[in-house]
């Protein structure tokens, strides 16, 4: 095969770019990837870094390009990871790579940070870009990133079932070390929720509870019965016998789910329980209702009785 035909298999594949290495290893010498220089069918972009030439230029292009000249072992971390798992609206951030220790990589157009803890599971491929996966992305994210950015991360990747929050704690465990820049603001997010169907609406309705002015909750509450504790509540006020639960539509979803989760508030009620439910409408539009409403029956159901 033509070497010129090599270089525009090899370049399909890589949005567009091809590296030194590459083109050396179609049989081009040194004269010839000049001459292709000169005559415009290759535009040098780093001094070991190659586009074709007229390709079009684009943001995931820049990414993939920093990649490439760091090395084979580089991956797209932080805000560019977010924004290549569509985990955060951000346009264009600042482009931002890791590669592990003791690799110092030049002629980068990226922000480098070198990590002791890069492994080969934290590194995938999107869009034919090496990335940093899910979860290591979400941790990353906090060294960069306020953390309304994290929570909102956390939320859309857990809507979308590209992690779960099992996941999370693995990886937040895995890697957060004394002084790890990032650690923090996920544990934040983390800090009250519980792994299940429920887990991001259950976050948002902890948060936005922890928010307000209202005593802190139980989380995880497990209520006794003869002896034994038979009922789990995600959130929950003992004292006042008030349990709140995040209305989700998974739950909806399965019927088994629905019937076993009415069965156990109907066995609560009796016992003398009073349940708020409160939709995903209710937590992300309607929050000073929802605080309301808590405050409310909470102060009601602690009033004695004549």
């Amino acid at each position: 095969m033509h070497p010129d035909a090599l270089i525009a298999r090899v370049a399909e594949s890589q949005h567009s770019l091809i590296t030194l290495e590459q083109l050396r290893s179609v049989g081009l010498s040194k004269d010839q990837i000049d001459g292709r220089v000169r005559r415009g069918r290759l535009v040098r972009l780093e001094p070991r870094l190659f586009k074709v030439g007229g390709a079009v230029e684009t943001w995931e292009q820049r990414v993939l390009g920093a990649c490439l000249s760091a090395g084979p072992q580089a991956a797209a971390c932080r805000r560019t990871a977010a924004v290549l798992w569509g985990l955060t609206d951000i346009t264009a951030p600042p482009i931002e790579i890791a590669v592990p220790r003791p690799r110092s990589p030049q002629w980068v157009s990226a922000k480098v940070f070198r990590s002791t803890d890069l492994i080969a599971a934290h590194r995938m491929e999107l869009n034919r870009i090496p990335v940093t996966n899910v979860p290591r992305t979400l941790v990353d994210l906090g060294a960069v990133a306020p953390d309304w950015m994290v929570e909102s991360a956390v939320d859309r990747a857990v809507t979308r079932k590209l992690v779960t929050i099992r996941e999370l704690r693995a990886t937040l465990d895995n890697v957060a070390r004394q002084g790890r820049r990032g650690v923090g603001p996920l544990r934040r997010v983390l800090e009250n929720v519980h792994e299940g169907p429920e887990s991001v609406l259950e976050m948002k309705l902890v948060r936005l509870i922890l928010r307000s002015t209202l005593p802190r909750p139980q989380l995880q509450f497990w209520v006794e019965v003869d002896g034994s504790l038979r009922f789990r509540l995600d959130i929950a006020y003992p004292e006042a016998m008030l349990a709140i639960e995040a209305d989700g539509r998974e739950v909806h979803s399965r019927r088994d789910v629905f019937s076993a989760d009415r069965e156990r508030q109907a066995a609560l009620e009796d016992l003398g329980w009073r349940f708020l439910r409160f939709t995903w409408h209710h937590v992300t539009q309607r929050e000073s209702w929802v605080i309301s409403r808590i405050r409310d029956v909470y102060r009601a159901r602690l009033q004695p009785t004549s």
